[in-house]
């Protein structure tokens, strides 16, 4: 991946991120050194600015803000139930 730097942006799924803050992390599965990217966005569903984390290796960030997600994740358990 190349060296993203602060204040650099991202396009995915047609949805700007900008690179906020980059912080060592240690991964917990193999113990190797990484990085933790926090994403700053606004939400899909309300417009709301949020900040999102990501790894370095595969960044997929959120699309919708926490309030956002979280009541979706409600409606769908109750069209399953």
């Amino acid at each position: 991946m190349p060296k993203l730097e602060i204040g650099a942006y991202i396009m995915v799924r047609g949805r700007t991120y900008t690179l906020m803050a980059v912080e060592p992390y240690t991964r917990k599965g193999d113990s190797m050194p990484s990085q933790l990217l926090t994403w700053r966005a606004t939400c899909a569903v309300c417009g709301t600015e949020y900040t999102t984390r990501t790894g370095a290796e595969s960044i997929k960030p959120a699309v919708r803000c926490r309030p956002c997600a979280d009541s979706e994740r409600v409606r769908r358990k109750c069209r399953r139930g």
